[in-house]
């Protein structure tokens, strides 16, 4: 079985994008994929229609997807976490490999690590 791919904001630790691609997981940068500053609305917008889980430590992200969900737009979801909760990459990356399968993917979950 494939692992999931995600779709990676500027704001995510590179560290633990490289973790996950090395465990076999599809990263998109998005950077690499729209180019530095596009607004977040455009990055939210390439994830959901690339359908891939979208890997955020902006609050912003959070704003889009409630918005989005209360227009009844469909997204593959949205995994955050707050920048300094996780003081080394490894506690951020053990918890999101421990919950990755409860995120229910196409339904425009928010799922908090």
């Amino acid at each position: 079985m494939a692992e999931p791919g995600v779709y990676a904001d500027e704001h995510v630790d590179g560290r633990l994008l490289r973790a996950l691609e090395r465990l076999g997981w599809s990263v998109v940068r998005a950077a690499d994929e729209l180019g530095e500053g596009k607004s977040d609305e455009a990055h939210f917008a390439r994830a959901a229609e690339m359908g891939l889980l979208l890997l955020s430590n902006d609050d912003d992200m959070l704003r889009i997807a409630a918005d989005w969900m209360r227009r009844g737009k469909g997204f593959p979801g949205l995994v955050y976490w707050h920048p300094t909760k996780y003081e080394r990459v490894g506690d951020a990356l053990r918890i999101l490999l421990s919950r990755a399968s409860s995120v229910e993917k196409g339904r425009g979950a928010v799922f908090f690590l």
